[in-house]
């Protein structure tokens, strides 16, 4: 029988790497490869192999507790880490926040494990996880509220933490935490699909952390200022069969992480994470919650978490590139919440650490998650077409942004452009589309110059932005 490529060497390089550091590195080398530059030819291979973890992404309680889950498994550290993250930011609340300009961001993750069936391990992932859960004494007071029952409608997620109708509704809570663990996220691709269903948008709703509020006439079920997170687990066949142009389109798919997480090798004797392992990362698990929950619900948004300046720096320089990630138009789509994600990660890594200023470390672990998450999705959804048709579309917009540049005033007309540029080998429908899409991007200006009138037409001028 051949044998099957392992991750394993990997991952115990990786658990060494993390136990001499106990620190992230500086090095931002991955990133600055996910917007690749004209190097040569290599940005023009498809991505054939999975995203591999590196070392920076196993930061703190939460990397010890991934490494832990795996150590002696099939499992691979990334899943149960994210797991372990997306429960540990429902149960933190929303006292804790870092202010975006006018907007409060809470740690709150939607994040979606993908893998083949019986490869994937989705169910293992959550094995530690579940047991870190269990063990703490009063998990609901502690953590919060939890649902495994599947989504089926906004107004089913909003009865699960539903506002109290009256002092003597003891349906209702004041607690709005939730956890959710989405084992058939098909389930939840398929509800969205059904006519006057409105899940997809309660949920983008909940991730946003705005109030959830069914539109019903017969006893309405509210729920205000929500905190949800998601964990769902699929296969690549089903999230490509069942998710719709409109689901990446509306904002609801990129509001996931997609981790892209199989076994890591052949254990044919499975070991156990021991009892006083998971006693220990339980006490701290809620030795963290306790001090990051503060006095919520009673409060909220009443400590302000902010970026070291050095943390603040790095975020500023990275930033563009979290913006604008240089991939066929469905994968840029699905990573366009890179940069929002990125502060979310790097709150709950802080928080890891209890303290309220994020700072390098804690910064470059959230980068190196978002590395392989923008990975996972190139990986997941990038066909050779859709890279094809990317590379050309990106090579007509450099060709004339750098035709523009060497024009008088840094300008011409669009016939110009169309017969100079590129020596009338451009249809005008594809055309259209260029310049349509780098004016959105602020890249270059469109005006119109000159009368009509006569049988004459304004003339349409390109320009670079001063």
């Amino acid at each position: 029988m051949p044998r099957e490529p392992s991750l394993r060497s990997a991952n115990v390089q990786q658990a060494e790497a993390w136990r001499k550091q106990r620190a992230v590195p500086t090095s931002t080398s991955r990133l600055e490869e996910v917007a690749p530059t004209d190097t040569g030819d290599d940005s023009d291979v498809p991505m054939l192999s999975p995203p591999i973890a590196t070392p920076q992404m196993f930061y703190g309680l939460a990397g010890e507790a991934g490494l832990e889950a795996a150590k002696g498994t099939e499992v691979n550290p990334v899943a149960a880490m994210g797991y372990y993250m997306t429960m540990l930011s429902a149960a933190v609340g929303r006292d804790l926040y870092l202010s975006v300009g006018n907007t409060f961001h809470h740690c709150r993750l939607f994040a979606c494990h993908v893998g083949r069936t019986s490869r994937g391990r989705k169910g293992d992932a959550q094995g530690a996880g579940k047991r870190i859960r269990g063990a703490i004494d009063n998990v609901g007071d502690e953590l919060g509220h939890h649902h495994s029952g599947g989504l089926s409608s906004r107004e089913g997620l909003a009865g699960a933490i539903q506002d109290s109708k009256g002092e003597d509704d003891a349906s209702g809570t004041d607690d709005k935490r939730l956890f959710v663990v989405e084992s058939e996220f098909s389930n939840t691709l398929s509800q969205g699909k059904r006519e006057a269903n409105t899940l997809t948008a309660a949920l983008r709703d909940a991730w946003d952390g705005s109030d959830i509020k069914p539109l019903v006439k017969h006893s309405p079920t509210h729920c205000t200022a929500p905190h949800v997170a998601i964990w769902a687990n699929i296969t690549p066949r089903e999230l490509k069969a069942m998710m719709t142009e409109r689901d990446v389109s509306n904002g609801f798919l990129n509001r996931f992480l997609f981790v892209w997480a199989e076994r890591t090798g052949l254990v044919p004797i499975l070991q156990r994470m021991s009892d006083v392992l998971v006693e220990a990362l339980a006490a701290r698990t809620r030795r963290v919650v306790r001090w990051a929950r503060g006095n919520y619900p009673a409060s909220q948004n009443s400590r302000r978490m902010v970026l070291s300046p050095a943390a603040e720096t790095l975020y500023k320089r990275m930033y563009p590139k979290l913006c604008e990630s240089n991939a066929p138009e469905r994968v840029a789509t699905l990573l366009e919440r890179a940069a929002p994600y990125t502060l979310r990660l790097a709150m709950l890594f802080a928080i890891t650490d209890e303290t309220q200023e994020i700072d390098v470390k804690h910064l470059q672990a959230a980068l190196a998650w978002i590395v392989y998450c923008s990975e996972s999705v190139t990986y997941i959804f990038a066909t050779e077409e859709d890279q094809a048709e990317h590379r050309k579309s990106s090579k007509a917009s450099d060709d004339l942004l750098d035709w523009l540049q060497s024009q008088p005033k840094r300008r011409a007309s669009r016939t110009a452009v169309s017969t100079e540029c590129f020596k009338g080998h451009i249809s005008k429908s594809r055309l259209d589309e260029l310049l349509r899409t780098l004016a959105a991007d602020g890249k270059v200006k469109l005006t119109e110059e000159g009368e009509t009138g006569k049988g004459r037409r304004k003339t349409m001028i390109i320009s670079l932005p001063c």
